[in-house]
């Protein structure tokens, strides 16, 4: 496990979005940290797991490039509500599998931890950790998506009140600034309490010196695997 290359790539997720526009992409972010686990990916099942679905949330990143260009070529009329529909949609994609793409990570690193034998101070900080991950991960794709509900109560659909109808929708930049806001502080938060406890666990020799030889002893009995298929297929 490379935690230098998880931490990067936190740095491209804390950053909250517009709609479905990201100002640094997340599956960038989401690359980084496929890459930092790919070795442990393969002989741990939680990070396997993990693995899977940080690969559907890069596939999610680069979906929306596509999704902006159907955006930008849609009518006025139905521009509103076809960015309306696709960040629910990039939201609900990204709450549901960011949820069990992280649940698994910290089962997978915290089996790693227990087996180590470095329970106690990691282990409270890693928990923090996770915490704040699920608030993360909850709140970045609620707070991107919310302000753009405020369209709902447009046109026919306004609050009704005795001068008339009220809209939600006239005040959709102003929600957007402070739904963003609010998700900064979020991100900052969860960025440093995540980005401490894996620099905690990379400075842990022994939980660093168990993954390593597991990977190592993992790669041996692949190239060993692969000798036999090859002196069984030279045999024929």
């Amino acid at each position: 496990m490379k935690a230098a290359q998880i931490i990067a790539g936190l740095w491209f997720l804390f950053i909250p979005g517009v709609n479905i526009i990201d100002p640094i992409p997340d599956f960038i972010g989401y690359a980084l940290i496929l890459y930092g686990i790919y070795g442990i990916s393969n002989i741990d099942y939680p990070f396997s797991d993990a693995a899977r679905y940080f690969r559907f949330l890069v596939i999610a990143g680069l979906l929306k490039l596509p999704a902006l260009y159907v955006y930008f070529i849609s009518g006025e009329e139905e521009r509103t509500w076809t960015m309306l529909v696709m960040s629910m949609i990039f939201s609900a994609f990204e709450l549901i599998f960011g949820l069990f793409a992280w649940k698994n990570f910290f089962e997978g690193l915290d089996a790693r931890i227990v087996n180590s034998g470095q329970t106690g101070a990691l282990d409270r900080t890693v928990t923090k950790a996770r915490r704040a991950t699920y608030v993360f991960v909850i709140a970045k794709p609620v707070l991107c998506v919310l302000p753009d509900l405020s369209i709902l109560s447009s046109g026919d659909y306004g609050i009704v009140t005795d001068s008339g109808i009220f809209s939600l929708s006239q005040y959709r930049g102003l929600f957007t600034v402070i739904a963003m806001f609010i998700s900064l502080i979020i991100g900052i938060v969860w960025l440093v309490i995540t980005a401490r406890a894996l620099g905690a666990v990379k400075k842990n020799s022994a939980v660093i010196e168990n993954i390593r030889l597991s990977v190592e002893e993992y790669e041996k009995n692949t190239r060993r695997v692969k000798v036999k298929s090859l002196l069984v297929a030279l045999s024929f």
